[in-house]
């Protein structure tokens, strides 16, 4: 995926208006991070996981799937699905995430990774990639626990 994605921590109070109206105000300085490259790859290895973690990077609260907004879709009409995915996670998901994320061993992401696909962290240079990917998505999660708040995803 070549879409640039990042997360932005919503105050709980910004994302229960968001739920009620999604064109309300929200706060104006909040903390975005920007997503490594590889942040797709992690949606493909937990979005079918049955506990929190199948929402990592698609969220909780969406209106389509991401598949669907980026156009990904087997049978998908080419005119829709325009690359971009607006995404929330809602501050009980974050907290679940990172307890999700916490309670994993050292090298639990890359092992599963060398399980499922191999040729991504054969060489050094993937396993650090994907380490720092991770480690940047983990990140999000946690500075957004830590205020009790959900987060935005966007992806253009």
């Amino acid at each position: 995926m070549s879409q640039w994605a990042s997360m932005t921590v919503l105050p709980a109070e910004d994302f229960a208006r968001l739920q009620a109206d999604r064109d309300a105000p929200v706060s104006g300085d909040r903390e975005r991070f920007d997503l490594h490259p590889l942040w797709y790859n992690f949606h493909e290895l937990y979005r079918d996981e049955p506990g929190p973690l199948r929402f990592i990077v698609q969220g909780d609260v969406a209106e389509r799937p991401i598949e669907w907004c980026l156009g990904v879709l087997p049978d998908q009409p080419e005119d829709e699905g325009d690359g971009t995915y607006y995404a929330l996670v809602s501050p009980p998901t974050v907290a679940a995430i990172v307890a999700a994320i916490r309670a994993f061993p050292p090298g639990e992401v890359i092992g599963r990774l060398r399980k499922s696909r191999p040729g991504w962290v054969q060489y050094k240079k993937g396993r650090d990639d994907f380490s720092t990917a991770f480690e940047g998505i983990a990140r999000a999660y946690a500075v957004a626990a830590a205020q009790r708040a959900g987060l935005t995803i966007l992806v253009c």
